[in-house]
Order: C-alpha cells, then structure tokens, then sequence
C-alpha cells in the first residue's frame, strides 16, 4: 500500500540522497506529465514503519534544507 506525503523538499534530491543510503524511493515527478520540481512523494506504507528509516528521511531532508537556506 502506497501514500503520499509531503516532504518540504524537492523530493527529486530527496530520493537521491536516501539512494546513496540504499533507500529507493518514487519522487512526485514520477507520477505527473510536466515534470517541474515538488515536494510530493509517493512511499510505501509498509516498508516505512522503521524508526531507522524517518531517522534518515529526516537527516537528508535536513540537509537539504541547510543547503537551500544558504542559497
């Protein structure tokens, strides 16, 4: 079972920062015919109960938004 949510993020980086963690992820993108950058992403509901894994969300999406504070 699948879900969205909202990650505050470009969730195209999102998912490439949990892929160099081993996490594969569908950012928005994926799912609209024009492609510009969002923050929906689509996960699934069962493989996201770790703890571990928003532990990590959290951390990439962190720092993600450091880096676009200091743009």
């Amino acid at each position: 079972m699948s879900g969205w949510i909202d990650a505050g993020v470009d969730s195209d980086r999102l998912v490439q920062g949990m892929l160099e963690h081993e996490v594969l992820l569908a950012p928005g993108l994926l799912f609209r015919a024009q492609r510009p950058p969002i923050s929906l992403m689509r996960i699934n509901q069962v493989g996201t109960q770790d703890v571990a894994f928003w532990t990590l969300f959290n951390r990439c999406r962190c720092a993600l938004q450091e880096g676009s504070d200091r743009d």
